[in-house]
């Protein structure tokens, strides 16, 4: 090719284009890595926002729990104390009811 007409061609008239896209490209790619990298940024934010929701969970899962067994056991104590209070009851009606049958002789 004729020297004088080179300043007309890309790259300086070197006549490779391919520089130029290579340059494109390589733009292209640092632009998708930034935006993976950016990405995966984001997946660990929400791994680590997940594991401390899943943590919080699981502490009042627990704490529910620990609810349940203590209303269990009142409920418990509270049916033994009726059945006591009744058992009581009853022997007091009976003693009450001995006592109506004496007559008093004065």
């Amino acid at each position: 090719m004729y020297n004088g007409h080179r300043h007309m061609l890309p790259n300086n008239g070197n006549g490779n284009m391919k520089s130029n896209q290579n340059i494109k490209f390589y733009e292209i790619m640092e632009l998708a890595r930034n935006e993976f990298n950016k990405i995966l940024q984001e997946r660990d934010q929400y791994q680590s926002q997940l594991k401390d929701y899943e943590a919080k969970i699981n502490a009042q899962e627990d704490e529910l729990m620990k609810m349940r067994e203590i209303l269990n056991q009142f409920e418990n104590k509270h049916l033994e104390m009726e059945r006591q209070y009744k058992q009581e009851i009853k022997k007091l009606k009976n003693g009450l009811g001995k006592w109506r049958n004496i007559k008093y002789e004065w």
